[in-house]
């Protein structure tokens, strides 16, 4: 068990990795440290310096939970210690969901030298894969996003729903994902509308529906997304970006879902 894979709850609990996969399906308790799983119902004791009194479940293969080096930005902070909460309650993001996704913010972002960021945990397969930072106040509006470090590649942001739903949507930018999370609807989200990579299409055969709801002007990589999914894609056409349909324009759930409702197949 890694400690640094842990977030606080609260003032008594952390959440973080089972074995059974999952980050943050983990409960441990900070005074007695017993620990239970939310789904597999796995519990037990942990010692003061974090071995076990109990053994672990039997898995073939326990997930891999290496992170990426923090030491690359000796100032980024969990939420628990310093959110920049209004920022996200302003983007229409609630404080359950800033706790649940680990948003955070970074005094110092080390691709940015001398700009604060806020910053955006990416997890794969129960690892941490990135932390995206989001810069503040760049000097280009455009080029506002930043890896944790060079050479980290792209990532889906919240793809490891895609393992126990049955349907989803995929939109551009991990923000959006993080707001239609917050009105409970399955999403996840690639890092810009040109980066999906053909290998991620195999994530989503499992799928009775996949709507792709990327930003207006994005259609040609609409096609190029649907065609790669298969027969399961939809191709969504919002007015506006998703996120503002709910969050600036005050589109409800149910709006949201009446336009998921009149996305169009893709044909030959």
């Amino acid at each position: 068990m890694c400690a640094e894979a842990f977030v606080r709850s609260d003032a008594k609990t952390v959440r973080g990795p089972c074995w059974c996969g999952g980050t943050r399906r983990l409960l441990v308790f900070l005074d007695n440290l017993y620990y239970r799983c939310d789904k597999c119902a796995v519990e037990g004791f942990l010692s003061d310096n974090g071995s076990e009194y109990h053994p672990a479940p039997a898995v073939d293969k326990a997930p891999d939970y290496t992170k990426v080096n923090f030491a690359h930005c000796r100032t980024w902070e969990v939420y628990a210690l310093c959110p920049d909460l209004s920022y996200w309650l302003s983007e229409g993001i609630p404080e359950e969901s800033v706790r649940k996704f680990g948003l955070g913010l970074c005094q110092d972002c080390p691709m940015y030298p001398g700009h604060k960021s806020h910053t955006i945990p990416v997890w794969e397969y129960g690892k941490l894969v990135n932390i995206r930072h989001r810069i503040i106040n760049p000097e280009n509006p455009k080029d506002k996003y930043r890896p944790h470090i060079p050479g980290l590649g792209n990532h889906m942001f919240n793809s490891d729903i895609l393992s126990h739903v049955d349907s989803v949507v995929v939109v551009e930018g991990e923000k959006k994902a993080i707001v239609l999370d917050a009105q409970r609807i399955a999403t996840v989200a690639i890092p810009g509308a040109s980066s999906f990579k053909g290998d991620w299409a195999s994530r989503f055969k499992h799928l009775r529906a996949v709507w792709v709801a990327l930003d207006p002007g994005m259609e040609a990589q609409s096609l190029r997304i649907a065609r790669l999914i298969g027969d399961a894609a939809r191709i969504c056409n919002f007015p506006t970006k998703p996120d503002d349909f709910l969050v600036k324009y005050g589109g409800s759930r149910q709006d949201f879902l009446s336009v998921l409702s009149q996305a169009k197949r893709v044909t030959a």
